[in-house]
């Protein structure tokens, strides 16, 4: 278990870094921070040409901003799932390293974009990948560091269930049959 906090943790702040990192070079009140880069919320730095640009932004819902101003749900869903997520781990005493670090991944991505939520009211986004733009010609949303983390995080417990769970920890039934 500490393996996950301690993961989760490196998470959150490299999250928390990024996101203040971003904001020092875009504006939230409306003053420049370093002069000669972007004024407004929605303006882009072009990293790669129709590949990969910042675009600050801030999000009061989920991903492609579904359920915006429902600020008090995110906080509750949030912090009901990292709940839950800690009970669960608690009852498998055997832990796959694909579960520890799934767990890892959606605990601390889901607890970056909660500080946001809980300090801010919104949710900061930049990285902008122009490049599925490119391809398919659909905008995809802009996201951040967590919602990277939770994403991959969420694949990977899908694979840890799917796939390594009853391996560990095999269904009654088949266990009862061994047995007897």
């Amino acid at each position: 278990m500490l393996f996950i906090l301690i993961f989760a943790l490196v998470i959150l702040i490299l999250d928390q870094l990024s996101k203040l990192f971003i904001v020092g070079f875009f504006i939230e009140s409306g003053n420049m921070l370093i002069d000669g880069l972007l004024t407004e919320l929605g303006e882009s730095i072009v990293l790669i040409p129709k590949t990969l640009s910042f675009t600050y932004v801030l999000n009061d819902g989920a991903a492609f901003g579904i359920l915006s101003n429902q600020r008090l749900f995110f906080l509750i869903t949030t912090i009901a799932i990292c709940v839950i997520g800690f009970i669960v781990l608690l009852r498998f005493p055997q832990k796959h390293i694909t579960l520890k670090i799934s767990a890892s991944f959606i605990l601390g991505g889901a607890l970056g974009n909660l500080i946001d939520r809980s300090v801010i009211g919104v949710v900061r986004d930049f990285i902008d990948l122009k490049l599925i733009d490119t391809i398919t010609g659909y905008s995809f949303p802009v996201f951040n560091i967590a919602d990277i983390f939770v994403v991959v995080g969420t694949i990977l417990l899908a694979v840890y269930i799917l796939f390594i769970h009853d391996k560990i920890y095999p269904p009654k039934e088949k266990k009862d049959k061994e047995n007897g």
